[in-house]
């Protein structure tokens, strides 16, 4: 089994010496800082305290490079990881197979037919979400007459995934479980954080009445920002997500972890213009007093978000520079006239996500959530792990 890892590793503390290193053609670049992801990793189970703190690599972990990302956080510790479907479940599993590494792949998005062969031949656990799912495993046990592992999905509150509460009755007077390994219990909390603590606490509790009746097995109910809640939260294991990526789960503190992600870009063109002038499309924006002008290689297309024209920032250093004009899908216009040449000229790198202007920031500027900033990262991006 093989697989294309679609990056290349660069290993250099510098960020200015990593951008310099780059080839010509690179007009922009990705950072992903490894050793901030595992240390926010290492912040997260510290907080779990006894449960285990597994790792939810969905979606190409968020956008970010789920191989890359799970190499590394499988040699700090991490056994246990979570995929939305099986497609993303059989390229970590082949990744973990060219290095001799043996770990727990769930599979969230539960079992859909036809797929029950695949998952036992890439030694992947279903996530089984309704009593069809779970009929058709046991089903599928008997066929190859051992037990198969799963997990259990239990829906306390969300109503879009899940078994819910009085079908459980049904699943055990049928014994369906039979045949069945099941290796978690979980659910999915509604709110992110603290949002609701009321609400919190009654799914919670809809929790507990379900594992009263299941089975005995471990059980997960938190993801990145649950973590925060407390122990009652924790159960045997924990489930964060974004949170690896340094992305806030709280509502109600600083962040508590580290930034992960830097976004680049090149100058591609500087130039003077005058008072009357109007820059980009539609003339959103007339220039009151002469102004210099800096245009950038990231738009729209790259997945900076479109409303962010007249209102977002990149920097140069230390400098911030307003976004003018509307952002197009290739390029955007910055005001860099008070900015020192040194630092703008055509090559020269602009910071479009960093420690100043960071994913949240971004997100609610753009009256968005922080996942469709980071998930909408294109991929013309030349990626870089250090």
């Amino acid at each position: 089994m093989s697989i294309s890892l679609n990056y290349s590793p660069v290993v250099d503390q510098a960020v200015s010496t990593t951008l310099t290193g780059l080839p010509p053609s690179a007009y922009s670049a990705l950072i992903v800082n490894l050793h901030a992801t595992v240390e926010n990793y290492a912040r997260l189970s510290s907080i779990a305290g006894k449960a285990e703190c597994a790792a939810v690599l969905k979606a190409d972990s968020y956008g970010l490079g789920a191989v890359p990302i799970g190499l590394r956080l499988q040699e700090s510790g991490c056994r246990t990881f979570f995929v939305a479907y099986i497609d993303e479940g059989i390229q970590l599993r082949q990744a973990f197979i060219q290095h001799n590494i043996e770990v727990d792949i769930f599979v969230l998005n539960g079992l859909l037919p036809g797929l029950e062969s695949t998952f036992t031949d890439y030694n992947l656990i279903p996530t089984l979400t309704d009593l069809d799912q779970v009929s058709r495993w046991q089903e599928y046990a008997k066929t190859v007459g051992r037990k198969l592992p799963a997990s259990l999905h239990i829906d306390t509150g969300m109503a879009r995934t899940g078994l819910p509460g009085k079908e459980i009755q049904s699943l055990l007077d049928s014994q369906l479980l039979s045949g069945i390994d099941i290796k978690l219990i979980l659910s999915q909390m509604v709110y992110s954080h603290g949002e609701d603590p009321v609400y919190s606490a009654f799914q919670r509790q809809r929790f507990e009445s379900a594992l009263r009746q299941l089975p005995k097995a471990p059980a997960s109910l938190s993801k990145s920002g649950a973590i925060f809640l407390g122990a009652d939260y924790h159960y045997q294991m924990v489930r964060p997500g974004i949170g690896l990526h340094g992305i806030n789960p709280t509502t109600d503190q600083e962040n508590p972890l580290l930034p992960v992600v830097s976004l680049w870009a090149k100058v591609y063109q500087v130039q003077d213009v005058v008072c009357g002038q109007t820059i980009g499309y539609s003339q959103t924006f007339q220039v009151k007093s002469p102004m210099k002008i800096a245009t950038i290689t990231l738009g729209y297309a790259d997945g900076y978000p479109w409303t962010l024209a007249n209102k977002g920032y990149v920097y140069f250093g230390d400098y911030q520079a307003p976004i003018v004009g509307r952002i197009s899908m290739d390029l955007m216009t910055v005001d860099v006239t008070h900015i020192p040449e040194s630092l703008v000229h055509n090559g020269a790198w602009a910071q479009i996500i960093g420690q100043e202007m960071t994913i949240d920031k971004i997100a609610q500027a753009a009256g968005t959530v922080p996942y469709e900033v980071l998930l909408g990262l294109g991929k013309r991006f030349q990626r870089i792990y250090t």
